[in-house]
């Protein structure tokens, strides 16, 4: 039964069509947005998870962030396409000693 399932899913078509970032302040968007961008390459609902976890693996990876939490939920004008939902806690500036510290919107300075 559980192989059933998987093999429905990693054939079920899908599409991410949307991505929402909440809690972004100091961390430049265009770092994020290549972090995600990959999200928007999938062909199943099988590819949409592994990408987020890929995704949420990279965001954790960058330094700017204490906390990354990712949904998943369907669109409703279409149930193969998706939208994924971030909501990130970024780290004080305290981090910065510790790694890479994201400045304004634009730039990331290294220490």
């Amino acid at each position: 039964r559980k192989d059933k399932f998987h093999k429905k899913m990693e054939t079920l078509p899908a599409r991410v069509k949307m991505v929402n970032i909440d809690g972004l302040s100091r961390t430049s968007d265009k770092l994020v947005m290549v972090q995600v961008q990959q999200l928007f390459d999938v062909q199943s609902f099988q590819e949409i998870i592994q990408n987020s976890k890929e995704v949420h693996k990279n965001l954790k990876s960058l330094g700017c962030f204490k906390k990354v939490n990712m949904t998943v939920d369907t669109m409703p004008e279409d149930d193969t396409h998706y939208k994924v939902n971030i909501t990130v806690e970024e780290t004080g500036s305290v981090f910065a000693n510790l790694g890479v510290v994201c400045g304004s919107q634009d730039r990331m300075a290294g220490v």
